[in-house]
């Protein structure tokens, strides 16, 4: 038990770190690069740093992944060809989860036959922060996210549930602006969503990783 507890304190602390990361990633990207190049600017280009930044989270999250399965001693004889079939699996659903999600975004109210392409990049967005980490951190699954978060037996996990949520909150909260009549360049599809998004998600994960900093003596405690 002593062994697994310290597994799980270094995975929690490389997810701090990401969090961080990731925070600091979205400061940079949404807030000083546009000063750098006019492309860079989500009023003008919102598909360019969309990409650029579900990129950076796919990244991440692959990477916090692969650091799980390290730990975890179940997986480690698994074949090549489990490892593929689960990574094609996981990119699959992820695929249906951003075209589910555009679908979504349509009945919500987004265009139906313009601005495909900005509606499809928010729905990665989307993805890319409500669903991406809990495939890649507790399990392809949504069963078992259902269980983590009703058990609350594992704190990060709910964390992780909790950033999921926030980064969807968010997004909908941020779609109210748009009928204003406001004449405002950043009222313009969905661009208020995509800041609405990244808001509560950076909120979230700051919060929930101040959460996990305090409650890691009371674990380190209880582990001895």
């Amino acid at each position: 038990m002593q062994e697994r507890s310290g597994i799980l304190s270094h995975f929690t602390i490389r997810v701090l770190w990401a969090n961080i990361s990731t925070v600091l990633v979205t400061f940079l990207l949404f807030g000083c690069a546009p000063f750098v190049s006019d492309r860079l600017g989500l009023v003008g280009s919102p598909q360019l740093v969309i990409q650029l930044f579900c990129s950076y989270l796919l990244l991440v999250n692959s990477i916090l992944s692969v650091y799980k399965k390290v730990g975890e001693a179940t997986n480690r004889f698994n074949s090549l060809r489990v490892k593929v079939c689960n990574a094609v699996r996981v990119a699959g659903q992820l695929v249906l989860t951003a075209c589910v999600a555009h679908a979504v975004l349509v009945l919500f109210g987004a265009p139906l036959t313009q601005s495909i392409s900005e509606t499809f990049h928010l729905a990665c967005l989307l993805t890319s922060t409500a669903v991406l980490p809990c495939v890649c951190i507790i399990s392809p699954s949504p069963a078992q996210w259902a269980h983590s978060w009703s058990t609350n037996s594992n704190r990060l996990e709910c964390c992780i549930i909790i950033n999921s949520v926030s980064s969807l909150v968010g997004a909908w909260l941020g779609a109210f602006p748009i009928p204003l009549d406001w004449d405002r360049p950043w009222q313009v599809w969905p661009v208020s969503c995509v800041i609405g998004c990244l808001v509560g998600y950076n909120c979230s994960l700051a919060g929930t990783s101040l959460y996990l900093l305090r409650q890691s003596p009371t674990d380190k405690t209880k582990s001895v």
